[in-house]
């Protein structure tokens, strides 16, 4: 009975959850139960070596070690299915660390030479205990997790799936460049398809006729039909490759606005998907939802759009898609329905007076919003370089925010506050001097470090970009705006761990709750923005600064931050999308009960990261401003 009980607590404790019924036997027999009341000393700094590895059945342990004044330096709290004295088991000299009971605490120990025998015999268990386990045991986890829900998936799963390549049917219709454009249209009617691709004379694709541009170009252009095709194709081409699923071709279609894309097949032509065959393959995919955004002409009919959003996100989660191109498919979505609400709104008040760009600020900018659409927008006013123009057509700036409110409000897109703030409307000028007043004014006007990340989703991109670049060159330009951006960081530190149900922050106290927006992921994509800013690194997503950041050789752990925060987001996207299947609002906040041994485990070891992370940007500023950047 006793032997069943260990081996049934043996399979919660990653890694021994993965060997066979067998070996969990044979160390179930080999384990001993030892009990060690609140406050018992179990090891301690600089003493003797652990013979034991302990793995915690009931209670909590603190690891700390003592600095020379006897400050108490916390490093970690165990948990139940948690463990404590492996590295000085292995090294076999000394501990490093103390590691006290912090409330009644029963473990089960194993013996020096069972777990070195252990992780001689089984790589799996060296490798999760002595390396990291992001990038082997989490992948290994969610690999086994897409598998489960393959096999219990439903129709809903078969769009984001399916390579490409298998839902291609035809062979691919071309034309040389010098075919008429009589010709090319004559071809697309006698196989009815709605492009054709242009290939020079070893098939190598060069461009593509959609009907529209029959339609658009020729019909409507007036433009002579014995002109050669090439006239009216559509180039650069954009195309998939025919072993990506057919999410990732839909989102390419949606990002780049296209309807058509060339599917290759060993870098040769194997056919062409058009947005209508993903429609077909499945009703309800992000591809419809867009086409219905376009037909929708009033804010109620596009409130109905943000729960089928949720359906599609859903979908990919339970499919064991990366929660990064999840957030982006949000993201995209997002754009799309700003946009259509954009249009609604102008169509009420009348075309702008002036030109202008809508931006978007932070997670959306970066392409990474979750299902509770954390949305900043800003709006840039493009003057024509006329001081006081934005002033004479103010009124109506003053209209557009407020209907733009209301309107993406009705649409379920609020957390409490104006997603477009008055104050966030300004000609290019405005914005400029905003970014000055940090410098000069500090105290009267707070940083906003998310206008950092900024990115046009209408209007002219070249003034999203003028902005951006001026406020990137004002900050490394000025040691003293830098440093309190860091000090901004530095305010917002991850937590420490967990003790049973509660968290634990940095300053040690207690909370029943874990905001993950706030707690883990704000403190992790705020110190990598600003280690790629100082590095003059010009990319917004987080996944892209941290490949750059490897790359440059300027953050060693990039690679295990980048599997830290895809945990993450993907946690929230999970707690978000059970928010909404139980009929709440989603939020980020969640209670660390929900977690299970695994996720505790993972989030430490992601606080640990980010903290490490923090330091490398704080480091070069303790003894006053670094030299000059490059």
């Amino acid at each position: 009975m006793l032997k069943d009980e260990t081996i049934r607590f043996l399979k919660r404790v990653p890694p021994f959850g993965q060997l066979p019924e067998q070996e969990l036997g044979s160390l179930a027999e080999a384990s001993r139960l030892e009990y060690y009341p609140r406050g018992a000393r179990i090891l301690s700094q600089d003493g003797p070596a652990s013979q034991h590895l302990g793995l915690i059945r009931k209670g909590a342990v603190k690891v700390f070690m003592t600095d020379e004044a006897g400050q108490e330096i916390v490093i970690d709290y165990r948990n139940e299915a948690e463990h404590f004295g492996l590295l000085s088991l292995v090294s076999g000299d000394r501990s490093r660390t103390n590691v006290v009971a912090i409330e009644d605490t029963i473990c089960y120990l194993l013996d020096r030479g069972t777990v070195l025998d252990l992780l001689k015999r089984h790589p799996f268990i060296s490798e999760f205990f002595l390396k990291s386990f992001f990038v082997s045991f989490i992948d290994k986890t969610a690999q086994e997790t897409r598998k489960h829900r393959q096999a219990t998936g439903n129709g809903d799963q078969v769009l984001l799936a399916t390579p490409v390549g298998r839902i291609i049917r035809k062979e691919p219709v071309t034309c040389p460049p010098d075919a008429s454009i009589q010709e090319a249209a004559r071809i697309m009617a006698q196989h009815r398809i709605s492009s054709i691709v242009i290939a020079d004379g070893e098939g190598r694709p060069q461009g593509i006729v959609t009907d529209r541009d029959l339609r658009d170009r020729v019909v409507a252009g007036g433009l002579a039909t014995d002109l050669p095709v090439s006239r009216i194709m559509t180039a650069p081409l954009f195309t998939g490759h025919a072993d990506e699923p057919c999410f990732e071709i839909l989102l390419k279609m949606m990002h780049h606005r296209i309807h058509h894309i060339l599917i290759l097949a060993k870098d040769r032509l194997q056919g062409v998907v058009t947005n209508h065959d993903l429609m077909v393959l499945q009703g309800a995919s992000p591809a419809v939802l867009v086409k219905e955004m376009e037909r929708l002409d009033s804010v109620p009919g596009l409130a109905t759009i943000l729960p089928r959003l949720h359906k599609s996100a859903a979908t990919l989660l339970r499919e064991g898609t990366e929660s990064r191109k999840v957030a982006g498919l949000v993201s995209e979505l997002s754009e799309r329905l700003l946009n259509r609400i954009v249009d609604l709104v102008e169509g009420e008040l009348g075309p702008p007076p002036l030109p202008y760009t809508l931006c978007l600020f932070g997670e959306g900018a970066r392409r990474e919003l979750c299902l509770d659409l954390d949305v900043q927008l800003g709006i840039i006013v493009d003057d024509g370089g006329r001081p006081g123009a934005l002033r004479a057509v103010a009124p109506y700036f003053h209209g557009l925010v407020a209907s733009l409110n209301q309107s993406l409000h009705g649409c379920g897109i609020e957390a409490g506050q104006d997603r477009l703030p008055g104050r966030r409307v300004a000609d290019l000028a405005g914005w400029k001097e905003l970014a000055q007043r940090w410098i000069v004014a500090p105290d009267r006007f707070p940083l906003e470090p998310d206008l950092y990340d900024l990115r046009p989703i209408r209007g002219k991109a070249e003034l999203a970009g003028s902005l951006r670049r001026f406020l990137v060159e004002q900050l490394l330009a000025n040691p003293g705006l830098f440093r309190r951006l860091t000090e901004l960081l530095a305010a917002s530190p991850p937590p420490k761990g967990f003790v049973k149900d509660e968290l634990v922050l940095a300053d040690l106290r207690h909370e029943a709750r874990l905001d993950l927006r706030s707690r883990v992921l704000a403190p992790l994509t705020g110190g990598v923005r600003l280690l790629a800013l100082s590095q003059r690194l010009d990319v917004l997503a987080t996944g892209r600064r941290l490949a750059a950041l490897e790359m440059s050789g300027s953050c060693p752990q990039a690679a295990e931050l980048g599997q830290a925060w895809g945990l993450a987001l993907g946690l929230l996207l999970r707690h978000q999308l059970g928010q909404i299947e139980a009929g709440q609002p989603p939020d980020p906040v969640l209670v660390p009960s929900a977690l299970d041994t695994l996720e505790r485990k993972t989030l430490k070891h992601t606080f640990q990261l980010v903290a490490a992370l923090h330091e490398a940007v704080l480091a070069p500023w303790r003894d006053g401003p670094p030299g000059r950047r490059r």
